[in-house]
């Protein structure tokens, strides 16, 4: 498994800060947080009260910030998306596994499992 050369840690304050200026650099112009807004599709006092910290965005918004920004969000915010969007993937199998297979799957943020004997 590759690791990255570093993991930074940040806040969602920080996180937003981060994804205004990699969005301001790709239009390659400086840009407005009203402008960041209606890109994002948002009204700008709820993208305000993102960046500064006060609310955490939720629900359909969660999504569409990791639809536009990047599903780093769900780790920002501690929240699994399996949980909060999209189809469940249900299979049965007979098969029994290993421990280090269990393992394996199970390190697998977007795959959801249970098996029944």
């Amino acid at each position: 498994m590759l690791l990255p050369d570093k993991i930074i840690i940040m806040n969602q304050t920080e996180w937003f800060l981060e994804k205004f200026r990699e969005w301001e650099k790709s239009t390659g112009r400086k840009q407005t947080v009203t402008s960041f807004s209606r890109h994002l599709g948002v009204k700008q006092v709820t993208l305000t009260r993102w960046m500064n910290g006060d609310n955490e965005p939720a629900g359909d918004h969660v999504h569409l910030l990791a639809e536009k920004l990047g599903a780093d969000i769900y780790a920002i915010l501690k929240i699994d998306p399996l949980i909060t969007h999209g189809p469940a993937i249900i299979f049965h199998t007979d098969r029994k596994y290993s421990p280090e297979e269990m393992a394996g799957i199970s390190s697998h943020s977007n795959i959801s499992w249970a098996i029944t004997t």
